[in-house]
């Protein structure tokens, strides 16, 4: 495991010693956690957007997907990415 050290300001160290004290947890593992699902949902976010781009690159080719189940791709894409906001 690294070492990262890390300046926050004090009421994000305030609010972070809180939900450690409150959940009975280390900081540092508050800290850990917090980090891991902010780069999972901007890792989520990367892929739709790649996934849309690729949609777009293949709309209308040989490798298109029929216009039911596209449509129905593309209002999934939408929601998930309204819900992850």
């Amino acid at each position: 495991m690294k070492t990262f050290e890390l300046s926050l300001p004090d009421e994000l160290h305030a609010r972070i010693r809180q939900i450690a004290r409150r959940e009975a947890k280390p900081a540092q593992e508050i800290v850990r956690t917090a980090i891991s699902a902010g780069l999972a949902v901007r890792e989520r976010r990367e892929r739709t957007r790649a996934i849309g781009a690729y949609a777009r690159r293949m709309a209308g080719s040989p490798h298109d997907l029929d216009r039911d189940l596209e449509s129905a791709a593309v209002e999934n894409l939408r929601s998930s990415v309204v819900d992850q906001e």
